[in-house]
């Protein structure tokens, strides 16, 4: 598991719009930090790793992509919702 400096550095490079994919442990170590609560998502890190590995490849990256933006200058409030799937709208990375 990387450390959130080294996983937030992942962003843009590794994971991008198009390409990429963070790993379970990858995704929740940034995740609970930018979309604490009351942001919508994920009740714990085994919560967090379960729901994020069990989702496409597909949707791992977009769920990865949404968490990077979440993190910069897109922001928790629009994209946390889009990094777990949350449906609404629009709904992303179902």
């Amino acid at each position: 598991m990387n450390t959130l400096t080294q996983v937030m550095a992942m962003c843009g490079t590794t994971v991008t719009a198009s390409a990429g994919t963070f790993s379970a442990e990858d995704f929740c170590t940034l995740y609970a930090p930018t979309c604490a609560p009351p942001a919508t998502g994920y009740n714990g890190r085994t919560m967090c790793e379960a729901s994020f590995a069990a989702g496409t490849a597909t949707q791992r990256q977009c769920r990865s992509y949404h968490l990077c933006n979440a993190a910069g200058a897109g922001g928790p409030a629009t994209h946390c919702p889009h990094a777990v799937g949350a449906t609404g709208s629009p709904a992303m990375c179902l």
